[in-house]
């Protein structure tokens, strides 16, 4: 093992034990002896990462959480979430797109194209989600009440949901109901020609902290009915859990330190 390894072990260490640690307990866990461990604690006291008490007991300091807190608080949402996406559309090929539960409703708020494919979807970031018919919007109307989901669809007339939709669009209230509940049960929508004709979408939850239930927005992937079937998009279902899983995480870190609303620069 490194030296430069010994001293990140240290400070993971640290992190595991926010009370506080002897010299002979950093000794024993890390399996170093009282010698290094005392000249390692001293180089991280100096640099102000470590404090000592009066019982010569070791502490965290707040310099790393406070480094940390900066870093977030100076990136930007995308800068942050960008990469995310990045690497989603490389690994699938596929048109993946990001968006926010915003006041009541869900907007889109990035996304992102890596493809070698020829046949390419290309949806526009200003297209408006229409909850009943997309991939993204029926995650979200599963998370909510029905009564409430129900609310939000009737501002649209559903039974004339194919004229501005797709050929599969549901055109009743049941329908749609029965599609939330089964979306309620595996928190992950697909949708096959229900927003266009000839495009295939799948959306997962990107959720606050805790897991709480709570949506905070969706990710979506989507592209060409050619390419894409139920059974396709079922596979890509893992990749985008993690995708989802990792986001939330740095999601969450912005808005704990960010209360301006979502900056998309």
């Amino acid at each position: 093992m490194s030296q430069i390894d010994k001293f990140f072990n240290v400070l993971e260490l640290f992190f595991q034990h926010p009370k506080g640690l002897q010299l002979s307990e950093v000794s024993d866990k890390l399996g170093i002896p009282l010698a290094t461990a005392h000249r390692m604690l001293g180089v991280f006291k100096d640099r102000g990462y470590l404090t000592q008490d009066m019982r010569e007991e070791y502490h965290l300091s707040l310099l790393l959480p406070s480094m940390g807190k900066n870093f977030i608080a100076s990136t930007g949402f995308s800068e942050l979430l960008q990469p995310h996406l990045n690497r989603l559309a490389l690994e699938t090929g596929e048109h993946i797109r990001l968006a926010a539960v915003v006041e009541g409703q869900l907007i889109w708020v990035l996304r992102a194209v890596e493809s070698g494919h020829g046949l390419q979807y290309r949806g526009a970031p200003e297209t408006k989600i229409i909850p009943h018919i997309t991939a993204s919007g029926k995650l979200w109307l599963s998370t909510l009440k029905e009564e409430e989901a129900v609310r939000i669809v009737s501002n649209w007339n559903i039974e004339e949901s194919k004229t501005y939709g797709g050929s599969r669009a549901k055109v009743t209230i049941k329908e749609l109901l029965d599609d939330l509940e089964k979306i309620r049960k595996d928190r992950f929508s697909i949708i096959i020609e229900e927003a266009e004709v000839g495009v295939a979408a799948a959306a997962i939850g990107v959720y606050e902290a805790g897991d709480t239930g709570i949506l905070a927005g969706t990710l979506s992937l989507a592209g060409p009915t050619a390419r894409l079937d139920r059974k396709k998009l079922i596979a890509y279902k893992a990749e985008m859990q993690k995708t989802a899983h990792d986001m939330q995480e740095a999601w969450n870190l912005w808005a704990a330190v960010n209360t301006s609303g979502i900056e998309t620069r």
